[in-house]
């Protein structure tokens, strides 16, 4: 934004700050009381009949013992519960319980912002862009994703403690915000085991905004080593979770196998991914909730992504001296992403949109703090950036909404995946499944066989079109199919 956006020198309370920010995602998440569940880990993760029962001593050993879904975040399963306690078996009161998460987040974010900036503009423009960007509708609309929702509150929660800890001087003070940072780190970790990036994302927050770290500092190797020293504890903290995520996905990947793919074609689809997600922000338009691997893409197109990739990261590194908030949003950026980036390949899923939650409040700070310069070097007048921000709030808004009716239903947000992306093993699949459950057989049997084509050998749709042959009475069809579809 231009000058305009930076703070004045007289500070409006920030009441109306977080007045605004609850009334943009009012506006834009405001067909969340009136959608359903879908079939797509709903069954599973949230309607498990165990969990529906509200609190007893088994839905909280279940959350404590169980990952249904290949990962373990019990005080996630808790806050279902709690959401079967108020609102039973009706969506939209679940899918409030996200929003509303999401919106204590961005409350959070621009609060530690403003703090630690003295921008309210500034920090106002990031924390709309990252509350209403369409980007945001999977991880906030798909009840399954209270994990995501849930862990970023703590992830920031987290880091407004040690930023606490690292501005103040009394000592009583600071060992309060110390313990209370890795409190919040641990419950972040049991809402979902993301923080693994936690002690990186930490330094980042040391170079810009609280600096910490400077430049100047890079010689001074008892400065770097102290740094590195306070971040020990959060460091053990992500490996846990590093080791909680790995031990449940391990051996029992998602609906798809993931490929075989050696390291060097692994960082090119992960390049790749980075590419995808800057364009889906810049256009965010079709989003789907699957997309399979590109393997169809020639050599060059990794490469070329790969060294893109490559040049930004150098370029962020050249900026470091003059433009800190560049370095750090950016590589906010690509560090969030890297854990679930494709270089570890779990499944044939690429590049989620729900993966640029925590991602994308480092990308919108480059960019924010960037335009920013860019007005204050031309003179720009302080309209130019609110009418800048406005001209992009208002689509990304709209487009919030819409893809926010995308997942009304099962059949609904199949249907769409389908029109947007085209032929789709998983979409053929869970749509085939939804039909053959509303006894539209002959529309379910199509949309199996469709899957079988997409992904040939696949057994998830020979398994299912099986038991949907044997359910209509034809038993030898349904032996043959489910020995083509394997011991699985």
């Amino acid at each position: 934004m231009a000058s305009a956006l930076q703070h004045p020198k007289r500070r409006a309370p920030p009441g109306a700050f977080f007045a605004i920010i609850a009334l943009a995602v009012a506006v834009s998440f405001r067909e969340a009381p009136f959608l359903g569940f879908v079939d797509y880990d709903d069954p599973v993760a949230v309607l498990n009949p165990v969990l529906r029962g509200g609190f007893s001593w088994d839905s909280i050993r279940f959350a404590f013992t169980q990952a249904p879904i290949n990962l373990w975040h019990p005080l996630t399963f808790l806050t279902h519960l709690v959401d079967f306690e108020l609102y039973g078996t009706w969506a939209g009161g679940h899918h409030l319980g996200n929003v509303f998460i999401h919106l204590a987040s961005c409350l959070l974010l621009f609060a530690w912002l403003r703090r630690y900036t003295g921008e309210d503009g500034l920090s106002l423009a990031v924390t709309l862009l990252f509350a209403i960007h369409p980007l945001r509708v999977e991880s906030v609309i798909w009840v399954t994703e209270r994990k995501d929702v849930l862990s970023l509150f703590f992830y920031l929660l987290t880091i407004w403690f040690y930023s606490a800890w690292a501005t103040t001087t009394a000592a009583p003070a600071r060992r309060r915000a110390y313990v209370l940072s890795l409190v919040a780190a641990v419950l972040g970790i049991l809402s979902k085991p993301s923080l693994m990036t936690l002690p990186l994302i930490l330094l980042l927050v040391d170079l810009w905004p609280l600096g910490r770290l400077r430049w100047e500092d890079r010689k001074d190797r008892a400065l770097l080593r102290q740094r590195i020293v306070e971040k020990i504890p959060f460091a053990v903290l992500a490996l846990v979770a590093a080791v909680v995520a790995w031990s449940t996905w391990s051996g029992n990947q998602f609906i798809g196998e993931a490929p075989n793919l050696p390291l060097a074609l692994r960082a090119g689809f992960a390049s790749l991914a980075y590419i995808t997600y800057l364009q889906r922000t810049l256009l965010p338009i079709d989003l789907v909730p699957f997309r399979s691997y590109p393997m169809f893409l020639a050599g060059s197109a990794h490469i070329l992504a790969f060294i893109a990739m490559g040049m930004t990261m150098v370029l962020a590194f050249l900026r470091l001296p003059k433009s800190p908030w560049f370095a750090a949003g950016w590589i906010w950026f690509v560090v969030a992403i890297l854990p679930a980036s494709g270089l570890i390949t779990i499944s044939d899923h690429f590049a989620p949109d729900r993966y640029t939650y925590l991602a994308h409040i480092g990308l919108f700070v480059a960019a924010v703090w960037g335009f920013a310069a860019w007005g204050r070097e031309r003179r720009l007048a302080p309209t130019v950036g609110w009418v800048a921000l406005v001209l992009v709030l208002i689509p990304c808004s709209i487009l919030t909404h819409r893809q926010s009716l995308v997942w009304r239903d099962p059949e609904t947000l199949w249907r769409h995946t389908l029109a947007a992306k085209g032929g789709n093993y998983v979409a053929h699949n869970q749509l085939g499944l939804f039909l053959l459950q509303a006894g539209r057989f002959d529309e379910g049997v199509a949309e199996l066989q469709k899957a079988m084509a997409a992904k040939p050998g696949f057994p998830l749709p020979i398994a299912n079109l099986a038991r949907a042959r044997a359910n209509q009475g034809d038993l030898d069809e349904a032996i043959r199919l489910m020995r083509e579809a394997g011991p699985d």
